[in-house]
């Protein structure tokens, strides 16, 4: 099985349109050479529990759309690459439980609708550049448990609940990065900015007026 395998050398996968699950479980793989990827459009849970990979070459993904789940209980990732995601549209628990990793760029996720538990339970994630969430449908618990995040870019054009409450470690840039990426909803409906009462008291009440002058409630 896969789990004994440790590397692997470089074959030819430009005509390879889907990587689901394609190092599954890989437990022992250390490394992973560039393979070819521009044909791809799914890497949906490909490197799902490669517990002893620590990191990931810069892949051609710009024609990917699927990457639920892509480097999901991955324990000793340590940073992932600036990948093209201009096509994705599903990044739901992409890097979850990765417990190693600490800081992730920003990414073009312009097209990305399910964002859901994106990162979820990294519990030491401390850095994530901004994302662009104009057409996210599902979002709310991206950062979900208790983890080390401190600097957070903002989502651009985020419209729909978010959960930070259990970031308690945010700084009050990165509470007013959200808040001042985030789309003007004062005539379109509301939505609310869960901070939780820690995070709340790093902001003034101007800053807070900031949120509910666009349409947001927090709470």
């Amino acid at each position: 099985g896969c789990s004994s395998l440790i590397s692997m050398p470089l074959i030819n996968t430009s005509n390879v349109i889907s990587f689901d699950k394609a190092f599954y479980n890989c437990s022992s793989l250390k490394g992973v050479p560039l393979l070819d990827m521009t044909s791809a459009t799914t890497l949906k849970e490909s490197f799902y529990g490669c517990s002893s990979l620590k990191s990931i070459p810069l892949f051609d993904t710009s024609n990917v759309e699927n990457f639920e789940k892509a480097f999901s209980n991955c324990p000793l990732l340590e940073t992932i690459p600036s990948f093209d995601m201009s096509n994705a549209n599903n990044t739901n628990a992409m890097l979850y439980r990765c417990n190693r990793l600490k800081t992730v760029p920003s990414l073009n996720t312009i097209n990305v609708t399910d964002m859901g538990d994106m990162f979820a339970w990294s519990n030491f994630l401390e850095t994530v550049g901004r994302l662009n969430a104009v057409k996210v449908t599902n979002i709310k618990f991206i950062f979900y448990y208790f983890n080390k995040l401190t600097n957070i870019g903002g989502f651009t054009n985020l419209a729909i609940d978010l959960d930070l409450s259990s970031n308690s470690l945010l700084t009050a840039d990165s509470i007013m990065n959200v808040i001042n990426e985030a789309k003007d909803l004062s005539e379109t409906g509301n939505a609310t900015l869960t901070l939780g009462s820690t995070n709340i008291s790093k902001l003034t009440e101007d800053q807070i007026a900031i949120a509910t002058a666009k349409g947001w409630t927090i709470a």
